[in-house]
């Protein structure tokens, strides 16, 4: 609350930004430049005002406790449905903008919905930054992790690789809603696309140089989250293969889940989400846990173990 608070200056003005057309748009214009430009944080009604409004919006929120930020934008967008659909409480809203700047009711009405939206976003990306901030790495991963360009490219074919395995089981269960979720978002979201940016041109040349057509290029973000995976793991000291419940907490408990949540954004419902990033990591953790094996076997006998078309598994030549 104290944030929204804080920040209501900036969400006019964020408003002002968007696109308005003919007369009724310039009149709108006025009422956001006139609500912007005057310091009326001293008026009874604009507290006020803010205050019902934020009220409204953050119900529900402060006791919830969750993984991912998006699992909180379903109860924002009831919170605000609740709130637009309540005439009684819109209209003592509005009633409130009109004594702080003349305007036409449908104007005022108007800014009132605008507004209330614009809040989804902003207490999502507080959260998020929240979260972001209590992130804290397990005291037992001390050590600095450095990838060349051959990690890089591997933990890119080694990620499109187990994105299309999960993409092949969704196929498989056309009518489970679940698992048509999953293969929704991992078309829309997770690969590389015209709308969806991937990572940069130089990790994905050992993927290029397999792909005859049908291997999956992963999204930035996704790249992103399967790095910090991947960081993880090598930090692991363990030799007795990877502990999958040792590198879930790990990913849960740093900054990394929140890639995860960026890259899925509201797509899944949250116990969806969480099940669907479990099922990623511990399978890019498996394939990534036979290459660790492999490193540790070929620098005992100094001598590859596999060819150089196995190289994902094995990691660097």
């Amino acid at each position: 609350m104290e944030h929204l608070k804080n920040d209501i200056s900036a969400t006019i003005k964020t408003l002002g930004s968007l696109a308005a057309f003919g007369e009724i748009g310039a009149k709108y214009k006025e009422l956001i430049n006139a609500l912007s430009t005057n310091d009326l944080s001293r008026l009874q009604e604009w507290n006020e005002m803010f205050n019902v409004i934020h009220t409204a919006v953050t119900e529900n929120i402060g006791g919830s406790k969750v993984l991912l930020p998006s699992a909180l934008i379903t109860v924002l967008q009831k919170n605000v449905e609740n709130f637009l659909s309540d005439l009684n409480v819109r209209r003592y809203v509005s009633d409130q903008i009109l004594v702080i700047v003349p305007c036409d009711k449908s104007i005022a009405h108007q800014f009132v919905c605008d507004y209330v939206l614009a809040l989804i976003l902003k207490v999502v990306k507080f959260v998020r930054s929240s979260m972001q901030q209590n992130k804290t790495h397990c005291a037992v991963l001390t050590k600095e992790i450095e990838f060349d360009v051959e990690d890089l490219e591997a933990i890119h074919y080694i990620g499109g690789s187990t994105i299309r395995s999960f993409y092949k089981k969704s196929q498989q269960f056309p009518k489970n809603s679940g698992w048509a979720m999953i293969g929704r978002v991992i078309t829309q979201r997770l690969l590389e696309s015209d709308n969806v940016p991937g990572p940069p041109q130089i990790v994905k040349g050992w993927t290029i140089a397999q792909n005859r057509g049908s291997l999956f290029f992963v999204s930035g973000v996704l790249f992103d989250f399967l790095c910090g995976v991947t960081e993880i793991l090598e930090k692991d000291s363990s030799t007795q293969g990877v502990n999958h419940d040792f590198v879930l907490e790990q990913v849960c408990n740093s900054g990394f889940v929140l890639l995860w949540d960026e890259a899925i954004s509201d797509s899944l419902p949250e116990e969806l989400a969480y099940n669907f990033m479990k099922g990623m990591v511990r399978s890019f953790s498996q394939t990534f846990g036979v290459g660790k094996a492999k490193k540790i076997l070929n620098a005992a006998r100094k001598k590859a173990e596999a060819s150089v078309p196995l190289r994902h598994k094995v990691a660097p030549r």
